[in-house]
């Protein structure tokens, strides 16, 4: 166990469980305010995010592109600030963007969503099952639309086609049935305390992964403390 991180008493692990298990299906307290097309051969939709410059016109004197995937409680704008403070002060311009997978109680209560805003169960978006509307996409689809869009060349400028992407897996399941790795339009790299659980299932799996894990020691599970820690930082603002 690593610096900063609790060990839990017998029997406590299951009443956090049970908390954060209802938690989740309270409406998220904030809507992302930029949102990205998802196409696919099942339809369309968008996705909402945050994102430290605008998703709609091209970026120039990218040098790293960072995803950041909320938990349980789909609070993308939580993750999205811990990583923008991990960014202040380091030395490469970095796109930072959080992907919000709203779930159907979130449409319920939000005002000023638009048409067309994808949403999944509570529970279905972290393995990759699909939406319930306004399009069966999967959100492991989603995801990968997401990242080929950020990646593109009308998007980056031209010199930051080789920009390195550290992506924080926070979905905790790998749906077999799909027969792939989600993500697959990450070029190589998997950074995070999180990233050993979803690539030790896809192994399991027998589902092909070109990304390279690597696991930060001592870093806790908390997003907070996962993008704070200085050898996260380095590796990914460096």
């Amino acid at each position: 166990m690593g610096p900063g991180q609790r060990r839990y008493a017998r029997g406590e692990t299951s009443r956090v469980e049970a908390v954060l298990a209802d938690v989740q299906y309270q409406p998220a307290t904030k809507i992302a305010d930029q949102y990205l097309p998802v196409r696919s051969s099942d339809g369309e939709g968008l996705l909402p995010c945050h994102a430290s410059r605008s998703l709609g016109t091209p970026s120039a004197g990218i040098e790293r592109l960072l995803v950041v995937v909320h938990g349980a409680l789909r609070d993308s704008d939580r993750y999205f600030e811990h990583a923008d403070t991990a960014a202040r002060g380091m030395r490469s311009a970095a796109l930072i963007v959080a992907p919000q997978f709203l779930a159907d109680v979130d449409l319920e209560v939000a005002a000023a969503i638009p048409d067309g805003t994808l949403c999944w169960g509570v529970e279905g978006w972290k393995g990759g099952e699909r939406a319930l509307g306004p399009a069966p996409i999967s959100s492991f689809t989603a995801m990968d639309s997401l990242l080929q869009q950020l990646t593109a060349g009308e998007r980056l400028s031209a010199a930051s086609r080789s920009v390195s992407l550290s992506l924080i897996p926070r979905l905790t399941s790998i749906s077999t049935r799909s027969g792939r790795w989600p993500w697959s339009a990450v070029p190589a790299l998997t950074a995070g305390a999180m990233g050993s659980k979803p690539h030790l299932l896809a192994t399991r799996a027998g589902l092909a992964a070109r990304h390279k894990l690597i696991q930060l020691d001592g870093v806790g599970h908390a997003a907070s403390d996962v993008l704070a820690a200085q050898p996260t930082r380095e590796l990914m603002f460096g």
